[in-house]
């Protein structure tokens, strides 16, 4: 596997929009934000490996601007401050969980061994840090709880100033806040347009342009390049790494469809800030495939998924969790016309995902209403000899007893082992994601046997086929090929990286029996290819 170059890269591509910086003469450190790993329809948040986080920390040559490092948290990042030896960093993340308390890690990176430490013995939001001198760090911090503010949502702060002669040999959560000093203070959150505006002041010495993408939930290889969907743009780029057309969006591309007549419907996840998020309703647009006009656009009213079939056809089924939510499913031609609708089971949030390319019916997951979480099925929905449209039960989601299984991306096929649905999953467990518990599976079409089961450690984002062979992607970064027919595993990798910085990937789409497209959640395209042994 060869990655042939990065579409979209740039200064400061890895961390997304910057929430936090701090610069020396050497270095520069970002903490960034690439936007939470779920939309309205799917999440692609389980990880049974749960020490790598969603929130990067860039670490950068301020000289190049070359990512040196590139590290997680699983909070949100407030602040960063590099020590003035210039050989260690502090982190400081967290945020309110929106019931009770203020979570988070003070966070110590070591630049020469490596290591990340967390120092705090309990957790606690820190919302600024600086070093006061090589021994001496100042932290504002959160308030345990919400229990002691008195004017809520004004929130008290609490200063303090952590000694310690040397930090790089201090233990893991050996510092205890309940013994130190504190006072209190305020805290003035950075302004978001003043790190812009260093990003860019930084990328223009170089001469480089510095852009915020991110979120390439979606793409689509028509043989003359790729389509991107991303946080508030679609984009279209050639075989050659040129960008052809980009056309702003006023929302997140979630979904991309190129129909038989090549043209290109994307779904439109609305406006961030518009509502609360999951209520957030959804556009459907037409593009011309050349250009990137927008010829036509249709606002759907509610947040809704794409559910769609060779022939270019539209099922719009409406995401909204709860029974009394649910619109009927609306059936829409590719040129926007409505074709009729039929009733559905309630969409049980983010687990119906069944996104299953060149289907030749419209497939999706339904459940008993009005506990529509409970015996997911596997259904086809289909025109009626008199014109109306009905949805067919085919066979069980999970195919042994007693299992609970969520939904995932997947590829129809039709090989010379016969039609089936070759899907991917996770099974639900209490615990949350166990090892071994996400899968690729191939089902006979339309019975739903199980022919061959590939048991993951974690969630599969995208799949795609071609000549034989499913290639899927996890999220945290993991590639495997297998062989379509049998399931064995024919290739796998274990971790994506651009420069030896690991990425996530959300999305893929092959071109061709050995080319990938693959898009990833801080906005950046791979163009990969893939050598067959």
């Amino acid at each position: 596997m060869t990655v042939e170059r990065v579409l979209g890269d740039g200064p400061f591509a890895e961390v997304g929009r910057p929430v936090a910086m701090d610069s020396t003469v050497e270095l520069v450190v970002i903490g960034g934000d690439l936007g939470w790993p779920q939309w309205n329809g799917r999440s692609v948040l389980d990880r049974s490996d749960r020490s790598v986080g969603w929130y990067p920390i860039g670490v950068y040559d301020a000289a190049d601007l070359r990512c040196l490092r590139l590290l997680t948290s699983s909070w949100e990042v407030n602040t960063v401050a590099i020590h003035p030896a210039g050989r260690l960093i502090a982190i400081g993340t967290g945020a309110y969980d929106g019931g009770y308390a203020f979570e988070g890690e003070l966070l110590i990176h070591d630049l020469d061994r490596g290591t990340t430490t967390s120092m705090l013995n309990t957790l606690r939001m820190i919302a600024s840090l600086e070093w006061l001198d090589a021994e001496t760090l100042s932290a504002v911090v959160a308030p345990a709880t919400d229990e002691e503010l008195n004017d809520w949502p004004l929130i008290e702060y609490e200063g303090y100033e952590l000694r310690h002669p040397d930090w790089a040999r201090l233990d893991r959560r050996s510092v205890d806040l309940n013994v130190e000093h504190r006072t209190r203070v305020e805290w003035v959150q950075s302004d978001p347009a003043v790190l812009k505006d260093s990003c860019i002041r930084l990328s223009t010495r170089l001469g480089a342009a510095w852009q915020s993408r991110r979120q390439a939930w979606a793409l689509a290889a028509d043989g003359d390049g790729v389509l991107v969907g991303l946080e508030r743009a679609v984009e279209r780029w050639d075989d050659e790494g040129n960008l052809v057309w980009r056309t702003a969006l006023n929302g997140t591309c979630t979904q991309l469809q190129v129909g038989p007549d090549g043209s290109v419907v994307a779904a439109v996840w609305g406006q961030p800030g518009s509502a609360e998020p999951l209520d957030r309703p959804t556009t459907v647009v037409a593009l011309d495939a050349r250009s990137g006009a927008i010829l036509d656009q249709a606002a759907v009213g509610y947040p809704a998924i794409l559910v769609n079939r060779e022939s270019g056809d539209m099922l719009i089924r409406d995401t909204r969790h709860g029974p009394a939510a649910a619109h009927p499913g609306a059936i829409w031609s590719s040129s926007f016309r409505q074709e009729g609708e039929l009733g559905l089971s309630a969409y049980d949030l983010f687990n119906h995902y069944f996104d299953i390319r060149r289907a030749t019916q419209f497939l999706i997951l339904v459940g008993d209403d009005p506990r529509s979480w409970e015996s997911k099925h596997v259904a086809e929905v289909r025109r009626t000899p008199t014109g109306s449209w009905t949805v067919e039960r085919l066979f069980p989601l999970a195919w042994r007893s007693g299992d609970h299984l969520y939904g995932g991306p997947g590829v129809f096929v039709h090989d010379p082992a016969g039609e089936a649905i070759v899907h991917t999953g996770i099974v639900h467990d209490g615990r949350g994601l166990l090892p071994g518990n996400a899968f690729i599976a191939r089902r006979r079409y339309p019975d739903g046997q199980l022919i061959w089961h590939v048991p993951l450690d974690n969630q599969i984002t995208a799949l795609d086929e071609s000549d034989g062979r499913i290639i899927a992607v996890t999220n945290l970064g993991e590639l495997v090929v297998v062989n379509a027919s049998d399931g064995s595993v024919l290739a796998r990798a274990d971790r994506l990286s651009v420069d030896e910085n690991p990425i996530v990937p959300l999305s893929v789409a092959i071109d061709g029996t050995d080319g990938l497209w693959l898009g990833a959640l801080d906005g950046r395209v791979l163009q990969i290819h893939l050598r067959w042994s």
